[in-house]
């Protein structure tokens, strides 16, 4: 990203040299100091010193004092960018409308919109496009929104700071920091752009931000990171590498425990030789959205998305990303989209939509067809005149992350804020299943695959893995009120499934997996039968499916099904409806490919309790059908 921003500042001041140049000066010494500007490179003070040079020789040089405000403006001086264009107004000048109109764009282009209009106002018939941005800006600042920026201090460094990035827990913070760009002076080709990330102490309070370190942190620009739900994927921008397909390419890396792996280019077709940058990763993990200026877009840089395959291997692959339409996009600059894990709202920042100036933020709702809303724009004064990029909501909705230069005037450059977003700006409320999963004898975190289905139909909607050092998985719950269950798996364990209900939804959820050795139990939490009924329930059918993959995945394991009851009614009724009950899940068993010589049934009616019969919740506990090894 920071080689582009250089690029664009040298391709700027190179074209005050063009040869094709018509001047409004016949002053050659003038003009020479002019063309000598041009040719400076990474050095603003020496341009400026040449430019005012030039103008001095000649008042009537417009070009040089436009070219001298331009550089004002990339220096974020707006006072001496105002200043030397306000000398250069004389209604008797041969280019006296271009000069109202750069000093009405000037005027836009540092919030005063008032004066832009009145500059406008000269030339009514050919500035009628000016004329409306302008009272769009007026409007939205005449009808501000709910919104006190809070500067999110240690998270912020000296430098500049953007891109910022929050965990779906809360926890963690990560933003991209140019390093070396302090304030006032032009990005150049030594800074340098790293991810660094901030942790939640007990208090509240953030820790200093520091380096995230290798293998993601190099020598070269890193930065734009996009994490998944789980943790487990980052997904970054890196430039001009040599394994670079163009100047900045899309890289993910894959978090083992404490350690992230070497980054990976997943090349064509999520890559090109154009330019690829700030990616957003769907809380399902199923969509990553980016910027790019590849060809068949709208123009500038637009939003796309690509969908997003997960292989055996943990790796990842890409489908041709598809570009989001002019409901998002524009003939101009649209960059840092932000995907809410509602995976229906949409925030990012445009150049093209009518705004305050320069990069707003920006959102839109994608309905039941999978179609976007127009862009909206998020009002004043979250947005500004100045640029406001890198805009992240937390998973609850209510607060606000984003990089500024125009909220505080003190000096610093870019820095990360946190506000409350009103309500009327806000996305869905997204519940989350939250495990941490542990081996029952020795409380150890363990490595397990975890997967979130739907019970009506049995499909998985997401899966992840719970991480090796802590034993934590994240998955988002669809709002859509249908039943959800989740099913955790790991190698040399017995499989464990439940239903996820309002108990354990947004919470940690404790999950103890019991070794598959001769002996281990485990209660079938997700088979169902009727009232007094052996007839198993049509969705008790996603826990049967799961035994039989457990059997057909450990092909040395034999187990009997046992059937429990409470104490009430008869004790010989009881007995025989528990063993029809643990025979019927035998038989859906044999009869979807499982050896009938690999299992046993057998009904113990109401001898064999787990809790007291004497409450309602106790009985419950009573009812019950479990799988136990036999070897």
């Amino acid at each position: 990203m920071i080689k582009k921003i250089v690029l664009l500042f040298i391709i700027s001041i190179a074209c005050m040299s063009a040869s094709a140049q018509q001047f409004s000066t016949k002053n050659k010494k003038a003009i020479d100091s002019y063309n000598k500007a041009g040719r400076i490179r990474n050095n603003p003070a020496e341009a400026e010193k040449l430019l005012l040079l030039a103008y001095a020789k000649d008042k009537n040089f417009v070009e040089a004092a436009w070219k001298l405000s331009d550089l004002y403006a990339e220096m974020e001086e707006e006072d001496k960018q105002l200043q030397i264009l306000e000398k250069t107004v004389n209604p008797k000048h041969p280019k006296y409308y271009q000069i109202v109109v750069k000093l009405g764009n000037a005027y836009y282009e540092t919030g005063n919109y008032e004066k832009a209009l009145e500059q406008y106002k000269l030339f009514p018939d050919k500035t009628s496009a000016h004329t409306y941005r302008c009272q769009v800006a007026l409007t939205l600042k005449a009808n501000p929104i709910p919104f006190e920026p809070i500067n999110m201090g240690p998270i912020n460094t000296e430098f500049d700071d953007y891109w910022p990035n929050i965990s779906v827990d809360g926890q963690t913070f990560s933003t991209t920091v140019l390093v070396g760009k302090l304030p006032g002076r032009k990005p150049t080709s030594s800074d340098q752009e790293d991810i660094y990330q901030s942790y939640r102490r007990a208090d509240g309070t953030w820790s200093n931000a520091a380096p995230l370190g290798p293998p993601i942190q190099t020598k070269q620009n890193e930065g734009t990171q996009s994490f998944s739900l789980d943790g487990r994927y980052m997904f970054f921008v890196a430039c001009n590498r040599k394994e670079s397909l163009g100047g900045c390419d899309i890289y993910y890396s894959i978090k083992e425990g404490d350690t992230w792996s070497a980054p990976i280019n997943p090349g064509s077709p999520l890559n090109t030789k154009h330019w690829e940058s700030t990616p957003s990763i769907s809380s399902d993990g199923n969509e990553l959205y980016f910027a790019s200026n590849r060809p068949g877009g709208l123009g500038g840089n637009d939003i796309w998305k690509s969908d997003v395959t997960h292989n055996a291997d943990g790796t990842l692959t890409f489908s041709m990303p598809v570009n989001l339409g002019p409901n998002i996009n524009t003939n101009k600059d649209e960059i840092s989209p932000f995907i809410h894990p509602d995976n229906q709202t949409l925030y990012f920042s445009s150049k093209g939509w009518d705004g305050m100036g320069k990069y707003d933020v920006f959102f839109s709702r994608k309905d039941a067809y999978n179609n976007w809303s127009k862009a909206q724009n998020m009002g004043y004064p979250l947005n500004t005149h100045r640029d406001e990029i890198g805009f992240v909501v937390n998973s609850q909705g209510d607060k606000v992350y984003f990089s500024s230069n125009g909220i505080e005037k003190n000096g610093r450059g870019m820095d990360i804020y946190e506000a409350e977003l009103d309500e009327s700006l806000r996305p869905q409320k997204v519940d989350f299943f939250i495990g941490k999963i542990v081996d029952d004898e020795t409380d150890l975190p363990l490595e397990a695959n975890v997967e979130l289905f739907n019970m009506s139909d049995d499909k998985v909607i997401s899966k992840t893995k719970s991480n090796k050092n802590t034993g934590r998985s994240i998955l988002r719950i669809p709002s859509t009120g249908d039943d959800y269950g989740y099913n955790i798996t790991a190698e040399g364990y017995m499989f464990l499934s439940d239903k996820i209900t309002e108990t354990n939804s947004g919470k940690e959820t404790l999950i103890r997996l019991k070794k598959a050795a001769a002996g281990s139990n485990l209660v079938l939490e997700n088979v169902f039968f009727a009232s007094n009924s052996f007839e198993l329930e049509e969705k008790s059918k996603s826990e049967l499916n799961r035994i039989a993959r457990f059997l057909n995945e450990n092909p040395d394991v034999r187990v009997r099904f046992e059937g429990h009851t409470d104490s009430q009614g008869s004790r010989d009724l009881n007995t025989k409806l528990s063993d029809n009950r643990a025979k019927a899940v035998k038989r859906y068993l044999v009869e979807n490919g499982i050896e009938d010589w690999r299992m046993e049934a057998k009904g113990f009616g109401p001898d064999r309790p787990v809790a007291t019969n004497d409450t309602d919740e106790g009985r419950a506990q009573n009812r019950r059908t479990e799988m136990v090894v036999l070897e």
